[in-house]
């Protein structure tokens, strides 16, 4: 078991085996390649299979099936006045831009209203386009990414280790690859869901990373983790009606299995977050049909927009997640 999830999901390349002694027991942990000394740490396999997260099957009250359930939702980057820091910030001449951070912002907003419509106990891990960290981003002049991508994901880690969600959802759009050079633009639009795994080698020899990669070993959550992946993403996928992301082969990051949708990845967010953490990364923002639909905003009902019917953008996002969620929460409840 212990082989089959390092090789298959997190250390592909089995870098990781230099840092480690593995018997039919047990596995030490060692902090450099030499292997010299006591190990850092060292735990023994057990002799059982390990528990099965049970099916929750119907709920108590059909009117809150999440009832009982902590769900997190971790609306990606900061947005507001930090969006072009982030280099999350996308503007057409003097249209106003469009920031990665309020869009997500606004997406779990709703996404949270529904959820609790439904029972679920949830969080949001900041409910402003204002930092969460409490770092002063101008001690970080010229080291910008220290600030926005280290300090601040570990800032929000610190309220997930809190929560304790039994679902994390990181909530995120993207810009595709430009059509033409100099324009900004792209006819390309595509969705594609992370969960936990593929570390690199180079990632492999940091020592607070293997660290990392150990304790969400230790948490058993993928599994659990990569089925919801797989329901969220098919709800995705039905919602927007979104083609798959086709990365090209890399070390970085792969396709866990035949769902084309869903990819493992080394992300900060999948890593040090606590629990099962899943990274939805639907829409390029520089979609010319996307675009228009985040600068109209959310809305009822439906508008036609380059001659088609379209929801509210925000809504069709956060229906998708609500949609999956109970789906993957009540399953069976759900097939029947």
């Amino acid at each position: 078991m212990f082989d089959t999830i390092i090789a298959k999901i997190y250390s592909r390349d089995k870098s990781i085996y230099k840092y480690l002694d593995v018997t039919a027991d047990a596995v030490a942990i060692y902090r450099d390649t030499k292997k010299l000394g006591e190990p850092l740490f060292s735990f023994k396999f057990a002799n059982e299979e390990p528990a099965v997260r049970p099916d929750r099957g119907k709920p108590a009250d059909e009117n809150k099936p999440l009832a009982g359930i902590k769900i997190l939702l971790d609306p990606g980057h900061i947005g507001g006045r930090y969006s072009k820091m982030e280099e999350r910030h996308f503007q057409w001449k003097n249209e106003p831009p469009l920031k990665e951070g309020t869009i997500n912002l606004e997406v779990a907003k709703i996404v949270q209203a529904g959820l609790q419509k439904y029972g679920a106990s949830t969080l949001l891990t900041k409910r402003s386009v204002t930092p969460v960290t409490r770092k002063d981003p101008l001690d970080f002049i010229g080291r910008e990414t220290e600030f926005y991508r280290k300090h601040e994901i570990r800032a929000r880690a610190k309220i997930a280790q809190i929560f304790k969600a039994d679902l994390n959802i990181c909530i995120h759009v993207n810009a595709g690859p430009k059509d033409t050079p100099g324009e900004p633009w792209t006819r390309d639009n595509r969705l594609v869901v992370f969960v936990h795994g593929s570390y690199g080698a180079d990632e492999i020899a940091i020592e607070r990373q293997r660290f990392e990669l150990f304790r969400k070993l230790l948490e058993q959550s993928h599994d659990f983790e990569l089925r919801a992946a797989m329901i969220l993403s098919e709800s995705l996928r039905k919602a927007t009606d979104l083609l798959p992301v086709d990365y090209a082969p890399s070390p970085y990051h792969f396709r866990v299995n035949e769902n084309l949708f869903v990819y493992a990845r080394n992300l900060a967010a999948n890593r040090i977050f606590a629990g099962p953490t899943v990274y939805l990364e639907p829409y390029y923002i520089n979609n010319v049909t996307v675009y228009k639909r985040l600068q109209i905003g959310d809305y009822d009902g439906l508008l036609e927009i380059d001659g088609e019917s379209h929801k509210s953008i925000y809504r069709e996002y956060a229906d998708a997640i609500i949609e999956g969620t109970l789906k993957v929460f009540n399953s069976e409840a759900n097939q029947e």
